[in-house]
Formats: C-alpha cells, sequence, structure tokens
C-alpha cells in the first residue's frame, strides 16, 4: 500500500482495474470506458489513473513477448534457464550475450561456440599485419615469373644430369610451356596470390576471445560500435564475476 492510500482507495482502484480489464475484453476503447464510469459517476482523476496504468501494463506485455519473439530463433541454442539478453552480427557470425555465457553462431561453415562467461580469459580487438605473407608472396611472384620466361630453359639444362625429365619438358602443353613448367609455374602463381590474400587479409581486425584452458577464438571484423558493446559488456561481466568471487 502507497503511503496515504487507504483501504477504501484501494478497493475502488480494485474495481476499477477489473472493470477496465472486462471492457477491454469486450471490445471497448479507452475514450468509451472514460464516458462509462463518468457516468456512474467515478472520480475522473481515478479513472484516468488507472486507464494509464493498465495501457502502460499492455505495453509492457506487448514489449515482453516482442522481446520473446525477437530471440525465439535461438532458443535451440540455450538451455531452460538461460535468455538472449542482446544478439549482434559481426561479420559472419551471429553473437549472442546471454545472462550465462557468450555463444558465436556461424551458419556456413556450421560452427558453434560457446563460452562462460566464468571461463574467459581475455577479450579483446586486434590488428596484427602478417608482413611475412607479403616476403613469401614476392618470392613465390618472382618463381613464377621465372619459371614463365625461361622455365623449359632451365629444365633442358637439368635434363643432362636428371635424363628422366625429358619426356616432361618434350612437348609444349600451354602458354608454350611443357608440362613440368606449366605445374610448376601454376603452383608458384597459386601461392604468390593466396600469400598476397593472406597480407592483405590481416590488415583487417580481429574481435578474439580467449577462454581458459582452449585456444582463442577469432572473429574477423572491422572495429564496430557492435564490437566495442561487445567488449564492454563481456569486460562488465568479468568484473562482476570477480567482485562477487571476492565477496564470497
Amino acid at each position: 500500500m502507497k503511503k496515504g492510500e487507504s483501504i477504501t482507495e484501494l478497493d475502488d482502484k480494485l474495481v476499477l482495474d477489473n472493470y477496465i480489464k472486462d471492457q477491454r475484453n469486450k471490445g471497448f476503447n479507452n475514450e468509451e470506458i472514460k464516458d462509462q464510469l463518468l457516468e456512474a459517476g467515478w472520480d475522473k482523476n481515478l479513472i484516468e489513473e488507472a486507464l494509464k496504468n493498465d495501457s502502460n501494463k499492455d505495453l509492457s506485455f506487448i514489449e515482453k513477448t516482442a522481446e520473446i519473439d525477437k530471440y525465439a530463433e535461438f532458443s535451440k541454442y540455450l538451455t531452460d534457464d538461460e535468455s538472449v539478453a542482446q544478439s549482434y552480427t559481426i561479420g559472419r557470425y551471429t553473437v549472442l550475450l546471454t545472462n550465462q555465457r557468450i555463444i558465436m553462431i556461424k551458419k556456413f561453415p556450421r560452427n558453434i561456440t560457446k563460452i562462460e562467461y566464468e571461463d574467459i580469459e581475455l577479450v579483446e580487438y586486434y590488428t596484427d599485419v602478417n608482413w611475412a605473407k607479403l616476403v613469401y608472396s614476392v618470392v613465390f611472384g618472382v618463381l613464377s615469373l621465372i619459371f614463365y620466361l625461361v622455365g623449359d630453359f632451365i629444365f633442358r639444362k637439368i635434363s643432362v644430369a636428371l635424363p628422366f625429365i625429358i619426356p616432361l619438358i618434350k612437348t609444349s602443353i600451354a602458354l608454350d610451356m611443357s608440362l613440368l613448367t606449366l605445374v610448376l609455374f601454376a603452383v608458384f602463381t597459386i601461392l604468390f596470390f593466396s600469400n598476397l590474400y593472406a597480407f592483405f587479409d590481416s590488415f583487417m581486425g580481429r574481435l578474439r576471445v580467449i577462454p581458459k584452458k582452449q585456444g582463442p577464438k577469432d572473429i574477423i571484423t572491422k572495429l564496430t560500435k557492435d564490437v566495442q558493446e561487445i567488449i564492454a559488456a563481456l569486460e562488465t561481466k568479468k568484473r562482476e564475476l570477480k567482485t562477487s568471487s571476492q565477496q564470497q
């Protein structure tokens, strides 16, 4: 009971609440219900307060229902007593922050990682440029160019000491290159592009979560607002758990 409210006032509010619910179920709107109560002699302020409270209850129910529907698709990943607090789309992952843990879902190829908050040792965003990949790409690029320009010449010289390769360099297959030269040219070209791609890919940052006694979990992504929110939320959870354990 609120301070200053009498038993009679509480009874009046209860009667109004029940009446409003009944009339709503019959299809009457707020104005119609208000007119009915005014004609019955009810106080205008009491009517408006009751209608307002009832509307707020309905709105709260709608919001909660919408929230449940919003995360319904993730129910298969949750335990019975687990609920989703927030969801994010980060890179190719859907990241769920629940009341118990972080869940990272990758649809293709299928990958689901679940980490309890108490098991998280470190969460960070980092960018580590892989300069070694650039060096490898240059080396393989040079080798690819050499075999494209003078590969058959090199193998003809080598065939003097290794005659068994003569059948492999005897006939041109494509690009005026023999089979052996073409194969090595293709291999070095593939290695050139793969290492070059890996080098440029390393410029893209990673959201990294490191659990205890497990390898790190990385998500390739830009440093977006959502990423910052996830990092902040996980750090807050870590502090809360640390404080809770110290108090115990």
